[in-house]
């Protein structure tokens, strides 16, 4: 597999032979692609995916489920790698296939559509030929700069697009169609993946349709504190391990235990093995889970604590605080990944930059609430547009008349 989702590659020599070692599973992969270019596809069968073949949830997840209640005339059927994935939505009597499996191959030969979270690794990138259409719904509105918005496309032009010249490669970052929230992210996704800004549609957000739709309650109940923080260089520094020590969790729990609040922490899917073991009574670590749904838990969620994550642009919807812990923002930016806007600009609340600050802030919001919202609205109506929960809806319309289907 040729990793050009990654963003710290460096165009050096090791990098070079690495990839070329892995040339004959591109020529198997090459006579998979032409197969599948030949055959003829169904435009009534569509295929999902998300996150490598190993989740089924996000945005993909979503409208997955939509089309199943909402269009039964479209065979839909979620493609994964993942055999708990696999028996589980079997179980629930969800049609769901294996990526490698004869049936699942033959799907992938006769989709006309497939819909993607992150990439074509989502299902089997092999079997996605030019004549099959990739739906990109992608995972975020992002504040760090992605795809052909950093270093990737010196990457992908000087290399990979010359030096592999196989179709399986030079296409693996082109897609048919993707998404987007509203006029600003159209443009911003045009210059990341290098598409038409006609080809982008603004639809909103399949899964966060939910914070508009669900008719679950929010009883009385102790108030939820959620800290989603992204990952450092795709986790390989180990610099957030740093900042989550057990001596300094330790003293953000007896503080927690002070104002009777309980703080549940996420941690990037790159970095959730650094707190394995940890055992506190007031942080609460959310274990890694494949069917674990993001935007369920926002809609409980009182509080968000995060920093560079996309998270907080789909909280906006909910209008509720948040808390920006961007303790190494300058190291960040120089160190990691670029942001697209000046950071003080899109970050409606407390920015701090050490956990004391941080329970204070807490302490304000919570008496508080409304603090920022004035702030939360005028960002959110800059970056979503549709705030009415039929963001399924448009995208099925989009898909139709984009691919005349």
């Amino acid at each position: 597999m040729i990793n050009i989702y990654r963003y710290d590659m460096k165009l050096n020599p090791k990098y070079i032979i690495k990839q070329i070692s892995l040339f004959p599973n591109h020529m198997i992969g090459t006579v998979l692609y032409i197969i599948s270019y030949f055959y003829p596809k169904n435009k009534k069968i569509w295929v999902y995916g998300a996150w490598f073949g190993q989740k089924f949830n996000d945005n993909s997840m979503c409208f997955f489920k939509y089309m199943l209640k909402t269009h039964p005339e479209i065979n839909s059927i979620w493609i994964t790698k993942n055999c708990k994935i696999y028996q589980s939505l079997k179980q629930k009597n969800y049609p769901v296939e294996k990526s490698n499996s004869l049936k699942g191959i033959l799907l992938h030969l006769k989709a006309k559509v497939v819909i993607l979270t992150s990439g074509k690794y989502d299902v089997n990138q092999n079997l996605i030929s030019t004549n099959t259409k990739t739906v990109q719904l992608w995972h975020g509105i992002p504040l760090k700069k992605i795809l052909f918005d950093t270093h990737l496309e010196k990457i992908y032009n000087n290399f990979v697009k010359y030096l592999f010249f196989l179709p399986i490669l030079k296409n693996l970052l082109k897609f048919d169609m993707t998404i987007s929230t509203s006029y600003i992210m159209k443009k911003r996704f045009a210059s990341s993946f290098d598409l038409s800004e006609e080809i982008i549609p603004i639809t909103g957000y399949p899964r966060n349709d939910i914070f508009f739709n669900s008719t679950k309650e929010i009883q009385s109940r102790e108030k939820i504190i959620l800290y989603a923080p992204t990952h450092r260089n795709e986790g390989l520094d180990g610099k957030l391990k740093e900042k989550l020590n057990c001596m300094e969790l330790e003293r953000v729990n007896n503080s927690l235990e002070e104002i009777n609040v309980k703080l549940y922490l996420k941690l990037h899917y790159y970095e959730e093995k650094i707190l394995e073991g940890l055992n506190l009574s007031n942080i609460i670590i959310i274990k890694s889970d494949p069917f674990f749904d993001l935007q369920e838990f926002l809609l409980k969620t009182d509080i968000l604590i995060t920093d560079y994550s996309s998270v907080y642009f789909d909280y906006l919807l909910l209008d509720r605080p948040i808390i920006f812990f961007a303790y190494d923002l300058e190291d960040y930016k120089k160190n990691d990944r670029e942001l697209y806007d000046n950071y003080e600009d899109v970050t409606p609340g407390d920015i701090v930059n050490n956990w004391e600050d941080v329970i204070k802030s807490l302490e304000k919001n919570l008496k508080n609430p409304d603090r920022h919202s004035n702030e939360r609205k005028l960002l959110c109506d800059k970056y979503w547009q549709h705030k009415d929960g039929n963001s399924s809806q448009r995208v099925y319309e989009a898909i139709i008349k984009q691919f005349n289907l």
